[in-house]
């Protein structure tokens, strides 16, 4: 029986199933491949034409490729093909055509089969050529879209964004983010990630370690105010302080003046002796409050000098003050 009488049994519809495995035995004879690998082949094959003939094309495709990865055949091969375009799976169609072109490149009715499908699929789908370091199998966006580890992959895909995960056979697993074009052509390589680079490790010495610096910071000095502040604040309010009292004592005098000889030269200047009086009272009254804050603020313990002393002299004619001391 030669090749072409084997293609055309092949791919008419079976009359017997047995009658069709031993048609596949006799036609994958000659091939190197063990009788059992043969007859398991055989098997799918023949629960291939029968899903075909119940119009189930997605498991018949499915039954001949995997007769055609037991034993490699072009006719099982090209069954498969078929069987992917009659269910509406063109990428998986083409890329049984892309294997059919690479496997079996002198075989005219596989390259006649593989162009057309091929033709068809090409302005409608981006085509991905992955090529890995070592071999790798691949899944596209959580589906495996490969049914053997390879070093060279084509797979077909709709256009658009798709997510590729590359297993590799050292155990690393590589992943991209891909933007395919239909008609177009996309090809990448895919390797492991170098591992990272760690530290060396320090070489020990024989030295003690120094021991580690400690720094005491002072204590932080509290905020205070010099005594010399302080006594200059008392001795104005002490000076404020006397001429507000000789003011009162003015304002006193011009009343009982007033009094004895009352004139309007009189009254205006006791009215303005007494809005002079209030004044200074007024200005007495916070020198005496911001003294007493100046006195719990001072650092009484900064002081290396005499304190200096405060004198008011106050009668009805004149109000003095002196300050003594060193400052």
């Amino acid at each position: 029986m030669t090749g072409a009488d084997c293609s055309l049994w092949l791919t008419r519809p079976p009359w017997r199933a047995g009658l069709l495995s031993v048609t596949l035995v006799l036609c994958l004879g000659p091939l190197p491949a063990r009788a059992d690998d043969v007859m398991a082949a055989s098997q799918a094959y023949s629960q291939a034409q029968e899903a075909e003939l119940a119009e189930q094309f997605g498991r018949a495709a499915e039954l001949f490729e995997l007769a055609n990865r037991i034993a490699p055949a072009a006719p099982a091969l090209r069954s498969a093909v078929r069987a992917r375009l009659s269910a509406g799976q063109l990428a998986q169609a083409a890329e049984g055509a892309e294997e059919l072109l690479r496997v079996y490149p002198g075989d005219a009715d596989s390259a006649s089969l593989a162009n057309e499908v091929l033709d068809q699929a090409r302005p409608e789908l981006g085509r991905l050529s992955v090529h890995c370091s070592e071999a790798c199998s691949l899944v596209v966006d959580g589906l495996a879209a490969t049914t053997h580890a390879a070093v060279n992959h084509v797979v077909y895909l709709s256009a658009g964004d798709h997510q590729l995960l590359a297993a590799l056979a050292d155990g690393n697993k590589v992943e991209r983010i891909l933007t395919l074009v239909a008609g177009a052509t996309m090809t990448i390589t895919l390797s492991s990630e170098p591992p990272p680079t760690l530290p060396d490790e320090p070489v020990p010495s024989d030295a003690p370690p120094a021991p580690p610096s400690v720094r005491v910071e002072p204590p932080a000095k509290k905020p205070s105010i010099s005594p010399v502040v302080f006594y200059v604040s008392a001795a104005t309010t002490a000076a404020v302080g006397g001429i507000t009292l000789w003011s009162y004592w003015d304002l006193v005098s011009a009343r009982d003046d007033y009094r004895a000889t009352p004139t309007r030269a009189g009254f205006d200047d006791g009215e303005g002796k007494d809005t002079r009086t209030t004044v200074l009272g007024a200005l007495t009254g916070a020198l005496l409050a911001t003294t007493g804050v100046l006195a719990f603020l001072t650092d009484w313990h900064d002081a290396d000098h005499a304190e200096p002393t405060v004198s008011v002299i106050v009668t009805r004619q004149f109000a003095s003050f002196s300050v003594s001391g060193r400052f």
